[in-house]
């Protein structure tokens, strides 16, 4: 489940406390019940390095990283995209009758379309509606019903 999220939570991290590689994973390990390693963890930081996401200096040894500005508004353009759509999925979440399926379908192809691109979890929210509206098309609103419930708990998480 917070496998495409990395990212996201290591920016959220940084955006606590500068830290070290190996704190970070410790930190991350605490927070999510699971330490990532560090195959998963030093390619991220490489990757947000290179983007100026995160600065890194070395302080006795150690490489110690810290959020950028451009890092820090890039996570809160994240969170205000994570806001939005969780109230979004939340209208969607009501009983589908029949005839509101096709204007549902309507509005989540039309939000699915507008979704900014540069935003860490788009891909993934851009699957889900994609998923919630395939599953309206093929009538299958029960299963659109469950399909976001299910979503809706695991980006509460997020």
């Amino acid at each position: 489940m917070f496998r495409g999220h990395l990212r996201f939570f290591v920016l959220h991290a940084l955006a606590k406390e500068d830290m070290a590689g190996y704190r970070l994973m410790k930190v991350l390990g605490e927070d999510l019940g699971s330490k990532p390693s560090p195959g998963s963890i030093y390619p991220i930081l490489e990757d947000l390095k290179e983007k100026k996401f995160i600065s890194c200096k070395e302080l006795k040894n150690k490489k110690v990283y810290s959020i950028t500005k451009s890092g820090k508004d890039f996570l809160k353009q994240a969170l205000e995209l994570k806001a939005e759509f969780l109230e979004k999925v939340n209208k969607f979440r009501e009983i589908l009758e029949p005839e509101q399926c096709q204007q549902n379908k309507k509005d989540m192809q039309h939000w699915h379309g507008s979704m900014p691109k540069s935003v860490v979890i788009a891909p993934e929210l851009r699957n889900f509606m994609r998923v919630a509206i395939q599953n309206l098309e093929n009538g299958k609103a029960a299963k659109t019903k469950s399909f976001l419930k299910e979503k809706t708990k695991e980006l509460r998480a997020i």
